[in-house]
């Protein structure tokens, strides 16, 4: 099967340290008042500043995104195309770099950083005042990476019509994102940034057909739509061609509306030659900002 011959199995296992633990019974009336939020919530205190950890949660996003732009969800892990490896393997690492150089700040740093969470809320104090080592810590962090190929047994392989409606929900995921953004977004945006929102799904379906029909029909789509795009310096929140792109974006964003693209029912050519008879969807758009057009039915 071309995907599992041309794909290779990334797997990642990343943890943190949530700095917190489990609150205890005296924490939930210190005095007859009740700490704040940020201090007890659900069971749990910070014992630890959260800002000092949250970059950790953004690296590990980080990675999800990498991989994700490069493959698609497959056995726990994420398929990368074998072509595309060796890159994802350096922006891993320097992920994984910067990972590690953060923690050594943190260990560096571990007692300033609970005294400055201790003076922050020095009225609560006896709540989020507890001893916790550096070296139990540092246990609680891990950021690494594997890589698998994958055999499958004779008879028991992964139909390619699952992979490829894997690929196909990935992409509608981030067209439901992206029409969303365009909807909200009232300013103009240049052409090529109009371009780039379609760019992660081209290449997502680019990388991963394998000669699988249903995903070539779609990219076909996405490329005529890129290619309908003109090269101007701008458009503004109510022009024609920005509501095609959301349009769309928006038909994409539903399991039942991309069948009808990929079974050609729906199509950008048509979609073309109707929006230039009246502009319904950017109307729609305009009286609802905070509601989708796929939610709102404008064009189909």
């Amino acid at each position: 099967m071309d995907f599992i011959n041309g794909t290779t199995l990334v797997t990642l296992h990343i943890r943190k340290w949530s700095g917190k633990i489990t609150a205890e019974d005296a924490d939930y009336n210190p005095a007859g008042e009740l700490p704040p939020a940020k201090l007890l919530e659900r069971g749990r205190k910070p014992i630890f500043p959260p800002k000092a950890l949250t970059v950790f949660d953004t690296l590990r996003k980080q990675a999800d995104s990498l991989l994700l732009a490069k493959g698609v969800r497959f056995m726990k892990g994420i398929a990368i195309h074998n072509d595309h490896v060796d890159d994802v393997v350096t922006e891993l690492e320097k992920i994984k770099a910067e990972f590690d150089t953060r923690l050594e700040d943190v260990l560096d740093n571990f007692d300033r950083y609970r005294e400055d969470w201790l003076l922050e809320n020095q009225e609560f104090e006896s709540v989020i005042k507890r001893f916790i080592s550096k070296e139990n810590v540092l246990d609680r962090f891990e950021f690494e990476f594997y890589l698998s190929r994958i055999q499958p047994m004779e008879g028991y392989a992964v139909p390619e019509e699952k992979i490829s409606n894997q690929v196909l929900h990935e992409v509608s995921q981030l067209c439901k994102t992206e029409a969303d953004r365009l909807v909200e977004r009232r300013n103009p945006i240049k052409s090529d940034d109009l371009k780039g929102k379609l760019a992660p799904m081209i290449e997502k379906l680019d990388t991963l057909s394998f000669g699988n029909g249903r995903v070539l029909k779609l990219l076909s789509e996405f490329k005529t739509l890129e290619g309908a795009i003109p090269e101007m310096e701008s458009f503004d929140v109510d022009s024609t061609i920005r509501a095609n792109v959301i349009a769309f974006l928006s038909t994409c964003s539903s399991s039942a509306r991309l069948e009808a693209v990929i079974n050609d029912s729906f199509s950008v050519n048509s979609m073309l030659v109707g929006m230039s008879h009246g502009n319904v969807v950017a109307q729609a758009a305009n009286n609802n900002a905070t509601q989708t057009l796929a939610q709102s039915g404008a064009f189909f």
